[in-house]
């Protein structure tokens, strides 16, 4: 450790004798301190979601399909979660995040739906 402290030490003599001898006068950084997303999402394209790929919003019809467990059988809501949780694993591979993440969420109140369907320990 002493090893370390003694190069700092060095290294910190042969910067401030550069300086000296250059006129160079040490000054700290003044930045104005920026919320992280807040740059992400102003300064770059890499955050934003293109046009064609931001969801729109959804119509009467498409939320019914998507909430229609309640009208699919047992077997058809582990199918679909079955599926779902393969496009999940996919997508995930693919490092979309966001999507994997929808899927899962989709996937839960499915597996909610069947929990709470009624005569499942006497049919299917």
């Amino acid at each position: 450790m002493q090893e370390t402290i003694d190069v700092t030490q060095r290294r910190r003599e042969i910067q401030e004798k550069y300086n000296h001898d250059h006129g160079i006068v040490p000054k700290q950084i003044e930045k104005k301190i920026l919320d992280i997303m807040e740059v992400a999402i102003n300064d770059t394209s890499s955050f934003k979601v293109p046009d064609e790929e931001r969801k729109r919003p959804m119509s009467r019809k498409e939320w019914e399909k998507k909430n229609s467990a309640h009208r699919m059988t047992a077997k058809e809501i582990t199918s679909r979660i079955k599926v779902l949780t393969d496009k999940m694993v996919d997508l995930a591979r693919e490092l979309k995040f966001e999507e994997a993440a929808a899927l899962r969420d989709e996937i839960a109140d499915l597996k909610q739906a069947l929990i709470l369907m009624p005569g499942l320990d006497d049919k299917e």
